[in-house]
């Protein structure tokens, strides 16, 4: 997303140059080099984009930031294939090196996207597993919205969740299970002076069958 603005401009650049110069010869020998370079350009910093906006978005699972996801797809590929459009207008000026340049960028930018939803589909696999095991959604790393009225339930549905799918899971996912419940812990420890005596025996007896399960994992 953050390179369309470029990316338009560049186009409209070329198409400005291109008309303001019809007339010229030195125009019709730098089109098609500019349209090669675009190209290039455009696939090059696609492979080089950092994931963490799109980790992001996966993370939230929320309907419209699925949508999100789908239209930035769809707004990317509609960039590739106009730039790949132009390179196929000058076929016929570029030399069989760049022809072979542009068929490699071409497969560069599949395996790229290819990968980008593979990445996409883990962290959003593994929000969800988060999500399950917490019981309500948690915006903040430090799980603060998790209250002294909560805390207990929330023990209580990490556990039994992980109870449900502790066959599904893998090395990775366990990991991360420990993690989130290292969070769960230090955020008890927040609000224990709160907690009534019910809701620790509760956190306590959860913590023990926490243990019988996480301890083939670790």
């Amino acid at each position: 997303m953050k390179h369309t603005f470029l990316y338009v401009c560049l186009l409209l650049f070329s198409a400005s140059a291109f008309t303001s110069c019809s007339d010229s010869g030195e125009t019709q020998q730098q089109e098609p080099d500019q349209a090669l370079t675009d190209y290039e350009n455009f696939v090059t910093e696609f492979e080089q984009d950092s994931l963490s906006e799109v980790e992001l978005r996966a993370m939230q699972q929320a309907e419209s930031d699925s949508l999100s996801w789908a239209k930035m797809k769809q707004n990317r590929q509609q960039q590739f294939e106009q730039l790949k459009s132009n390179v196929q207008d000058n076929q016929e000026s570029y030399s069989p090196a760049q022809r072979a340049e542009i068929q490699g960028l071409e497969q560069r930018y599949a395996a790229t996207v290819e990968k980008r939803d593979q990445q996409y589909a883990e962290v959003s696999r593994r929000y969800k597993l988060r999500r399950q095991l917490l019981g309500l959604e948690v915006n903040e790393d430090d799980m603060s919205e998790i209250t002294a009225a909560n805390i207990a339930s929330t023990y209580r549905q990490f556990v039994e969740q992980l109870q449900q799918q502790e066959s599904q899971l893998d090395n990775r996912d366990w990991e991360m299970v420990q993690g989130w419940w290292v969070t769960l812990n230090n955020r008890r420890r927040a609000v224990e002076d709160t907690l009534s005596v019910a809701d620790k025996r509760t956190i306590e007896e959860l913590t023990q069958q926490y243990q019988v399960l996480i301890k083939p994992h670790i």
